[in-house]
């Protein structure tokens, strides 16, 4: 067809065609959208045509409707499930990251059972007329190196000894006849039973990776290390396995506690609430502690000295300041106040009244 031919109409009718057929499905969809439209985007910029035809809003965007998590439980009953031969298959995929394609295409010469590391070099693929193709990854960033959990270790090595031939190049996983795993095959009489047995039917092999950099990402991992150990080029594919969830949540809470706690060395568990207490006075030598009491009544202004201390109502200590606390009771004594105790016990405030007053207010 003639770029010229292109309008936005014919475009509509070939993207409503796509989807209506279901396959391929809607991400390979958008995939191929985006794409024609990148197209035409260099046609407009060399001046074959006046104006993009791509005009429909979103169709370049991948939606994708959330794939499951399995739990460890059940990544356990399916590598019980599918036998000895690809039970390894199972937690490489589930806790190595790595995709059936890669697992499908690992050689000998790329495990390293002393760094306990897995290489990722070449990837086996089925293509539509049946024939297989081992090739690279797809990406640059999909050539990586996969640190392997050392749990997994001895399995790895038992699973080289039994099945895999010593040569360099001898395939890691293989179909029960020794030739190279096909993707179909694979699929009908190895994982649709076993995902029966296991009790998760509906999971995809996929999801096991998709299991794997979830668990990873609760880890701690940053974005970036989940880039590396996934293979991903851009960090949008690593922020779909940073789920959030209520227990991280909790997890990340505790963990500022901790950090204030240590930075602080308090105890981050909260305290019960202290007790109000009563402002004091410091008390000049040779003189009778005051303490200003405020009564429920205010015609009531009690007054006792007790055990060498004074009380008196915030009433009578305001009234005390507006009278002259400057008559002494003898040549040489320090000025004295009014009497608040009654007989000769007499106590000079006004060093410190003013004090208690705004302590109380």
């Amino acid at each position: 067809m003639e770029l010229a031919k292109l309008t936005p109409a014919r475009v509509r009718s070939w993207h409503a065609g796509l989807l209506g057929k279901g396959r391929p499905g809607p991400i390979s969809v958008a995939k191929c959208y985006r794409l024609l439209k990148s197209i035409l985007v260099t046609a407009v910029e060399d001046g074959l045509i006046a104006r993009n035809p791509c005009m429909i809003k979103g169709a370049s965007a991948e939606r994708s409707a959330e794939r499951p998590i399995a739990t460890i439980d059940q990544v356990d009953r399916l590598a019980e499930a599918v036998g000895d031969r690809w039970r390894l298959m199972i937690l490489l995929a589930t806790y190595g990251g790595l995709r059936l394609g890669e697992l499908a295409g690992l050689t000998r010469q790329r495990i390293d059972l002393t760094r306990g590391t897995v290489s990722v070099v070449e990837q086996l693929q089925e293509l539509r007329d049946g024939s297989c193709h081992v090739g690279p990854p797809k990406t640059a960033a999909g050539r990586r190196t996969v640190a392997i959990p050392p749990h997994l270790l001895p399995e790895l090595a038992g699973h080289l000894d039994r099945y895999v031939d010593p040569e360099p190049e001898a395939l890691v996983f293989t179909s029960a006849e020794g030739a190279a795993l096909r993707r179909s095959n694979f699929r009908t009489r190895v994982w649709l039973p076993a995902t029966k047995a296991a009790g998760v039917e509906g999971l995809h092999f996929h999801d096991l990776r998709h299991t794997g950099n979830t668990l990873a990402a609760a880890t701690g991992a940053s974005t970036k290390e989940l880039m590396a150990r996934m293979g991903h080029a851009s960090p949008r594919a690593a922020l779909i396995y940073q789920h959030a969830t209520a227990d991280r949540d909790a997890a990340i809470a505790k963990a500022l506690s901790d950090l204030v706690a240590k930075a602080t060395k308090v105890d981050p568990k909260p305290k019960s609430k202290p007790e109000k207490l009563e402002p004091t006075i410091p008390r000049p030598a040779g003189r009778p502690h005051l303490r200003l009491v405020r009564t429920e009544n205010d015609a009531e202004r009690g007054h006792s000295a007790t055990q060498g201390a004074e009380e008196m109502c915030h009433e009578c200590a305001m009234r005390a300041l507006e009278e002259d606390p400057e008559t002494p009771s003898e040549p040489g004594a320090p000025p004295l106040s009014r009497d608040f105790t009654g007989g000769d016990n007499r106590t000079t405030l006004e060093p410190y009244v003013r004090d208690a007053i705004r302590n109380l207010q």
